[in-house]
């Protein structure tokens, strides 16, 4: 059998190994059918199974929005008590402290700070 180059382009149907060493290979229009077959089977039975199971319903999303809101109230509520008692920090760096205030208005006051 004459070698053919590697570079060449096989002709359609043609391999470059002899047709002893090749597996056959099944075209896929000769699985077509095949498939077809097989699948109607597999929907009729997803679809009687859908059809015929009973109606459930999933979790509300009231319940879990209610729970998330207990959850962060209780948070807050645990953080403004421990602000409250002086455990928990206010916030700032600690750098500034406030010597004395004077109220001058309803919106308006005198501060001194250190």
């Amino acid at each position: 059998m004459p070698s053919v180059p590697r570079h060449a382009p096989l002709a359609s149907g043609a391999s470059a190994e002899p047709a002893a060493q090749r597996s056959p290979a099944p075209s896929r229009r000769a699985l077509a059918p095949l498939a077809g077959l097989l699948a109607t089977p597999l929907l009729n039975v997803a679809a009687h199974a859908q059809a015929t199971a009973p109606a459930v319903e999933g979790p509300s999303f009231l319940p879990m929005a209610m729970a998330l809101l207990l959850v962060l109230g209780l948070i807050g509520a645990a953080l403004w008590v421990l602000r409250r008692t002086g455990i928990a920090p206010r916030g700032g760096g600690g750098q500034l402290r406030v010597v004395t205030q004077l109220a001058l208005g309803p919106r308006e006051r005198v501060v001194i700070v250190e």
